[in-house]
Formats: C-alpha cells, structure tokens, sequence
C-alpha cells in the first residue's frame, strides 16, 4: 500500500494538542489531581474523575486530529478540542466544587493545572482553526448540497 505523504501530514499542532492532552492526562493521576480521599469523599475527587475523563477524551479527539488526512475532519476536531479546553479549564471550581480550604491540594494544584492544560488546548486549537481556514479557502465555502434550502 502506498501512502500519499501529501496526504498524511502531521502538523505541528496535532503533536503539540496530543502531548499537552497525554501530560494533562498523566499528570492528574501522578502530580496534580484531587485530594486524596479519607474517611469521607469531598466534591474535588469528583471534580478530578470529571477531569480526568475529559482528558481522555482530549487524547482520543487529539489522535482522530492526528490521524484523519481530510482539512474539513481536522478543523471540526479543532473546533471540538476549543469547546473541550474552555470547559477544562472552567470545571473544577466553578462547574464542580472544591474544597473549601485555598491550602488543599485541589486549590493549589488541580485547578491552576486544569486552568494551564485547558486554556493551552483551547489556543492550540484556535491557532489550527486559524490555520486551517488561512490555508483551505474552500472550508470557508457552503458544500454544494450542504445549504440547508430545499
């Protein structure tokens, strides 16, 4: 099988959206997630589970974006990763609760990382949207049969 390179690029922003989604992922298991959980299980460990879930999420639409040769395809995943970003940055503490203490874990690390990784993910993928609409005239044009007019 012969594979159009022209085709498969990969641009710098699709590696730059997968590395910051897969350190996001890692990091909120290993260095900067929730408080541990005790006696009791406090609103910021459900905040870290939503987090990490959208962080999965971030790493499979990060690889579809890598992945998928079609402009159109790569700039829908773009706008996708900009709306996931936003909502990354704005859940813990404000979407779900944390602790009520500015010492604990969740305050201090959790969610100026989810603040960081978010907002870095959602001006990664406006950067692509960016691109992608500078670089393809066509994706600005209605599809013939896309009008919505019948």
């Amino acid at each position: 099988m012969i594979i159009n390179r022209e085709k498969f690029r990969f641009g710098v922003t699709d590696l730059l959206i997968l590395a910051v989604s897969a350190v996001f992922a890692a990091g909120l298991r290993a260095w900067f997630g929730a408080c541990p959980v005790g006696e009791n299980v406090m609103t910021c460990h459900w905040a870290g589970e939503a987090e990490h879930s959208l962080a999965i999420l971030l790493i499979l639409l990060a690889a579809l974006h890598l992945l998928l040769p079609d402009p159109g395809a790569k700039c829908g995943l773009s706008m996708a990763v900009l709306g996931l970003g936003v909502l990354i940055a704005v859940l813990p503490g404000h979407v779900i609760g944390l602790c009520a203490m500015p010492g604990m874990h969740c305050r201090s690390l959790m969610q100026p990382a989810c603040i960081g990784f978010g907002t870095g993910a959602a001006v990664l993928a406006a950067a692509d949207i960016i691109f992608w609409f500078r670089h393809h005239p066509d994706l600005q044009k209605p599809q013939e049969g896309m009008s919505g007019a019948r």
